[in-house]
């Protein structure tokens, strides 16, 4: 009998126990209504920062611009609507900036979005689509990336051949400042790797 007691009291100590940790781990539908309150009021705070951030951006450049363009990576997806709207900005130079934040964003909206930029009348914006698409794992950017292998510009060159040889591993002996022969007969090497490549997209960049 003493047995079946003290088993009987165990039984109701741990029914109690756990009750208490429902009741503690579980918060009220009221409690709980406050919670969502307030975490879509920092959602939606962080998008007007975003929409601010945004509208601002053709005044600035160099540093001013790089950081407000952390900002917009810092504010995530609550940015993404915004920054995909800005994409047909008037100045390349924003078009290129979002294109550049999007890729730490994210998300198949982005994707979208940086897809149709790859023929941007303005080489520093496809290439900035065609980078931000690698950092988010897709390669539709790659032949925009081997095309601007021969712009005009050695520096455009020179960036293009970066996120290439992320992603082959190699650099196919291409010398931004080579001889235009030479920058030819690597390009061809790139074309005919790439027709060829298989695998995931390992490039990527730090904000």
């Amino acid at each position: 009998m003493r047995k079946l007691l003290s088993h009987a009291r165990k039984c109701l100590f741990l029914a109690l126990l756990l009750c208490c940790c429902a009741c503690v781990s579980e918060p009220s539908a009221q409690e709980q209504e406050r919670t969502d309150a307030g975490t879509k009021g920092v959602e939606f705070a962080m998008e007007r920062q975003a929409r601010i951030r945004i509208a601002g951006l053709h005044r600035l450049q160099g540093a001013a611009l790089l950081h407000s363009l952390q900002v917009l990576i810092s504010c995530g997806t609550n940015a993404r609507a915004a920054a995909i709207e800005a994409l047909a900005a008037p100045q390349p130079e924003v078009r290129a900036g979002l294109a550049y934040v999007l890729g730490f964003i994210g998300g198949e909206d982005s994707i979208v979005a940086l897809k149709s930029r790859l023929t941007d009348a303005d080489a520093g914006v496809r290439y900035e689509s065609a980078a931000a698409l690698l950092q988010l794992g897709n390669a539709a950017g790659m032949p925009t990336l081997i095309d601007l292998l021969g712009h005009a510009d050695a520096r455009m060159r020179l960036k293009a051949m970066e996120c290439v040889q992320e992603r082959a591993g190699t650099d196919f002996g291409f010398r931004f400042d080579g001889t235009e022969t030479e920058r030819r007969a690597a390009c061809e090497r790139v074309r005919l790797w790439w027709h060829s490549a298989v695998g995931p997209v390992t490039a990527g960049r730090t904000p």
